[in-house]
């Protein structure tokens, strides 16, 4: 007589009678509970459940679930509201089981600590089965809730230098992994206070406006206080100010301005009446570039971190006032800014008259009493494509000849000429140790680089199609390129040989890229309405976004 599989097991379990029989319940990511009882009707709905539904961060909780389709694969997932994000939730999957013939199923596990972080934290545990007949597929949730830890982590902001207590600074908790615990400012004792936080290995990253970025890590115990003391150091005065402002009034101004120094915000008021055309004459011009300020100082002389308050502003009065009275159809003012002696560097695009032969001219004006120091016209079909790191030469592009030329801008002699390149460059990015440049082709987004020493041309190194900016790091070591419509920045490592590609989603398309050579970080930006990011240069992480939408558009990016 043949036996049945199912009787065979009945027996073999019967053959150790007084042995407990023990149900195996799934512990990990994977398993399945047994059972054998009967189907149930499948006209119930799914359930899931949870204990403890509230715990600690790192407590181990068990999923059970009743009423499922029998042997279905089942995937449980957690899903948590992003923290300054309201509705966007981040889903990680947890596990995935199989369900019992009674349809059933079991799970311990330890939820992710990373992802409960915040005291009294809600979280939403789901579990969801597939079905082959094309349906819907079955879904069931339950939440869970995270009980604070009893600690406090205090950090106590002062001045490297005078020992001050510094208010208002923005303080960052990162856990291990980098994500985010908790945020906040600091009172007027100089201190901020975090409770029941995730314990661990925990980071403290500090920011103020004028001063730069510091990080100190300390270890958070689950009770009780921890305390961390975090000195910045000053750095005043290092602006980014960016194509971006807004009509206040008759006479003012404000524009878009980031610190170099700790990536903030840090807008500036402008005054038209003496820093450009008063509201009787031409409105304030719509394509002059702002760009960053180096502190004045003659060529040899050791640089300093202290900028000339007096020469800032003269600089961008002249700057304006130039550009309000060219007596030619401007269609593009660009701002440089210092060149190595201390001149305000100036290139304009434009037609009609007044422009001798060319159309487009870079000029050096004192920056004290804003006279013209020197010309240098160039020729049709040719532009100017960017100021060498140094600051003390400019490269010109001519298309219609594929020819590049370095000009010395304290004399305006040509000292390169370099043929052969190819066509249509849109842009130009230096290298930091001067002694090469990368090119960007229009339309393909192809980059080449250009060794200014032997005049030799390699590449390409990669296309990306639709990037319209590039930019180097401080270092030479990477290029980043950007373009609208991208929605990414592409990261090149390894110039030297053959280049490690890396894509970096942006918050929006970029039109415009530009890399701090004296700073931590990169900004990316566009054109109205689009937000400008601030990224860490090192792990290329957006650290702050900045919105424009309080202000009006006024004309494309910073030159490079």
């Amino acid at each position: 007589m043949r036996i049945r599989p199912g009787l065979a097991v009945t027996a073999a379990l019967g053959a150790v009678l007084l042995v407990p029989v023990l149900v195996v319940v799934a512990l990990g990511l994977y398993g399945e509970s047994i059972g054998f009882l009967t189907v149930g009707s499948a006209t119930v709905e799914p359930a899931l459940s949870i204990q403890p539904d509230r715990a600690l961060s790192g407590s181990q909780v068990l999923i059970e679930g009743q009423r499922w389709p029998p042997r279905t694969e089942i995937s449980l997932v957690l899903g948590k509201e992003q923290s300054g994000d309201t509705g966007n939730v981040i889903e990680v999957p947890l596990a995935r089981i199989t369900s019992s013939r009674s349809g059933t199923f079991a799970i311990q596990l330890t939820l992710p600590p990373a992802l409960l972080s915040a005291a009294a934290d809600r979280v939403q545990i789901r579990a969801e089965a597939r079905r082959e007949s094309g349906e819907p597929p079955l879904n069931a949730s339950v939440d869970f809730s995270v009980e604070p830890y009893a600690n406090v982590v205090s950090v106590n902001v002062t001045d490297a230098e005078t020992g001050d207590r510094l208010n208002s600074a923005n303080v960052l908790l990162r856990d291990g992994f980098g994500t985010v615990l908790a945020s906040g400012r600091t009172d007027r004792m100089g201190i901020a206070e975090f409770a029941g936080i995730t314990p661990g290995n925990v980071a403290a990253e500090v920011r103020k406006l004028d001063y730069r970025t510091a990080t100190i890590e300390l270890s958070v115990a689950a009770t009780g206080p921890s305390r961390a003391a975090v000195l910045l150091r000053a750095d005043p005065g290092k602006r980014l100010l960016l194509p971006f402002s807004d009509i206040l009034d008759a006479s003012r101004l404000r524009i878009m301005a980031l610190d170099r120094a700790s990536g903030l915000r840090a807008d500036e008021i402008l005054n038209r009446e003496t820093a450009g055309p008063t509201a009787t004459r031409r409105p304030f011009p719509s394509e002059t570039h702002f760009f960053y300020l180096l502190p004045t100082v003659k060529a040899g002389a050791p640089r300093t971190v202290v900028s000339d308050p007096r020469t800032f502003e003269s600089m961008r009065a002249w700057g304006l006032r130039f550009a309000g009275n060219l007596r030619a159809i401007v269609a593009r003012v660009n701002l440089l800014g210092l060149s190595a002696d201390g001149d305000v560097v100036l290139v304009t695009e434009a037609t009609g008259a007044g422009f001798g032969h060319g159309s487009s001219t870079w000029l050096l004006l004192d920056p004290e009493t804003g006279q013209e120091t020197r010309r240098g016209e160039v020729l049709q079909g040719s532009f100017v494509a960017g100021f060498s790191s140094d600051r003390g030469t400019l490269y010109v592009i001519d298309n219609s000849s594929n020819q590049l030329t370095a000009v010395r801008v304290a004399t305006g002699d040509e000292t390169a000429v370099i043929t052969g390149l190819p066509s249509n460059v849109l842009r130009l990015a230096p290298d930091p140790s001067g002694s090469a440049v990368y090119l960007l082709q229009a339309g393909t987004g192809t980059v080449f680089r250009v060794d200014l020493t032997l005049h030799e041309i390699s590449g390409p190194m990669v296309s990306v199609a639709g990037a319209t900016w590039l930019s180097t790091n401080r270092t030479g070591t990477r290029l980043y390129l950007v373009g609208p419509g991208l929605g990414a920045m592409t990261a090149l490592y390894g110039l030297d040989g053959n280049p490690i590609v890396r894509t970096v989603p942006l918050p929006g398309s970029a039109n415009w890229i530009w890399a701090d050579f004296d700073g931590p970080y990169l900004y990316a930006g566009g054109g109205e309405g689009m937000d400008v990011a601030v990224l860490d240069a090192e792990t290329l992480e957006i650290i702050d976004r900045h919105s424009t939408k309080s202000l009006s558009s006024q004309g494309d990016p910073p030159p490079n």
